[in-house]
């Protein structure tokens, strides 16, 4: 059985050496580094030879045009990071909406004594609305993204499950900044002008891992901001994408925190 991880500008990705960790033992797991305009190519040449693979930037949305399933998760939210080929049928996951409120609820204390604001408007910044509603949240900031139409599309898509109240706007209060964007990573050094807002008291949850500490993590630090990155996501992630694919048992925290030791090191 082959896995991998499609995406592009991804040749950074650890999920390789975790899925292996994960599995204990050697796992066929590939980097697909594709771009936009050879996507589709991609798709039937190589893709379509897997058991299953991972989706990240910037093909969370797209894939969903060439996928037959949707479990009701993907339904909701709109995007999918996880693929399960069976019988050349392609069903669509979402394991960042577990992996994210796995996140919260353990390594950010008293969450609900800040106020959400989620930066970026993509696949991941829907599994992470969907999230904070799901952990009580009443109301969210969302700002960061490229454009209009963009958020119009993002807000059409999260609203009709939501009885939150999304503001554009930064109330007076300390802050959780959720990161859905590549800024700050090992790509993007360049922190935008959005974030000149962060201050002490605050708490930053940047989605990201590389560099560690991510670019963003170091802007945060300066101004005295608590922060975490995305690796411990992006195991709790790929622990659920293999329970879809292999049927791999749950690892608790301790598990989990081996495995970051391990690549920390």
């Amino acid at each position: 059985m082959r896995f991998g991880l499609l995406g592009y500008g991804i040749q950074y990705s650890m999920s390789p050496v975790i899925h292996t960790m994960i599995a204990r033992a050697v796992l066929s797991y590939e980097l697909f580094d594709v771009a936009p305009e050879d996507f589709e190519l991609k798709l039937s040449s190589e893709m379509a030879k897997l058991s299953g693979f991972n989706v990240t930037i910037p093909y969370k949305k797209t894939i969903l045009r060439y996928c037959h399933e949707f479990d009701s998760l993907v339904q909701r939210l709109g995007a999918a990071n996880t693929v399960l080929i069976r019988n050349n049928i392609w069903k669509a996951y979402n394991t960042d909406f577990p992996a994210f409120i796995r996140v919260m609820e353990n390594h950010i204390p008293d969450y609900l004594a800040y106020h959400p604001v989620v930066v970026g408007y993509g696949g991941v910044a829907r599994a992470a609305v969907h999230g904070l509603k799901h952990l009580d949240y009443v109301s969210i900031s969302l700002i960061g993204g490229k454009s209009d139409k963009e958020r119009r599309a993002f807000l059409n898509k999260v609203r009709p499950d939501m009885d939150m109240r999304i503001f554009d706007n930064l109330p007076e209060m300390s802050k959780l900044w959720i990161n859905c964007t590549p800024a700050g990573n090992i790509d993007h050094p360049r922190i935008p002008p959005c974030f000149n807002d962060m201050q002490e008291g605050d708490f930053l949850f940047d989605l990201n891992y590389m560099p560690r500490p991510t670019y963003l993590e170091q802007y945060a630090e300066k101004r005295g901001v608590t922060h975490i990155n995305g690796l411990r996501m992006l195991i709790l992630q790929a622990l659920e994408a293999q329970k879809i694919w292999l049927g791999t048992a749950v690892m608790d925290e301790k598990e989990v925190d081996n495995i970051l030791y391990m690549i920390n090191q």
